[in-house]
């Protein structure tokens, strides 16, 4: 698992076809775009770099991607 500098937001890179063009990612965590700005964290800071290597197609996994709602008081299982 990879650290994106975000407080919530990890990654893993399971498979990049270099030939083909394309990386499978999967995402773990919290996915909090209004006041982590993960969106932008993983675009510039891992798919940018990974598109200099010519890769140009990205599957992205997000079944362990939690949404925070602060009002949901079911968020959390007890």
């Amino acid at each position: 698992m990879d650290d994106i500098d975000s407080p919530t937001l990890f990654i893993k890179i399971l498979f990049v076809e270099y030939e083909q063009g394309y990386a499978i990612i999967e995402l773990i965590g919290e996915w909090n775009d209004a006041i982590n700005n993960d969106i932008m964290i993983l675009k510039r800071d891992i798919i940018e770099k990974i598109m200099e290597y010519g890769v140009n197609k990205f599957i992205l996994i997000g079944e362990n991607v939690l949404n925070f709602h602060h009002s949901d008081d079911c968020y959390f299982i007890y």
